[in-house]
């Protein structure tokens, strides 16, 4: 997913009221839960998700495939 699509897509999930958490999923099969609007956010080129606990994820918007309500099960691979 381009750095463009992401950001349109994760203003489009995060901007949503009442709030739903959902899902980021990766090109490598992994999943990220976002559980608030504000948990996820671009640093220049890269993105950071941070969870309630503090911990921190950095990715490219690149690695993502899609994004999805939290009650989707993300695509089975082959």
């Amino acid at each position: 997913m381009t750095k463009d699509h992401f950001e349109r897509a994760l203003r489009a999930f995060a901007g949503r009221q009442p709030f739903r958490h959902f899902l980021i999923e990766f090109v490598s099969g992994d999943v990220l839960l976002v559980k608030h609007p504000e948990a996820v956010r671009f640093r220049g080129d890269l993105v950071v998700s941070t969870s309630p606990a503090g911990t921190q994820r950095v990715f490219e918007s690149e690695s993502v495939c899609q994004l999805m309500d939290a009650g989707e099960l993300p695509t089975t691979r082959p």
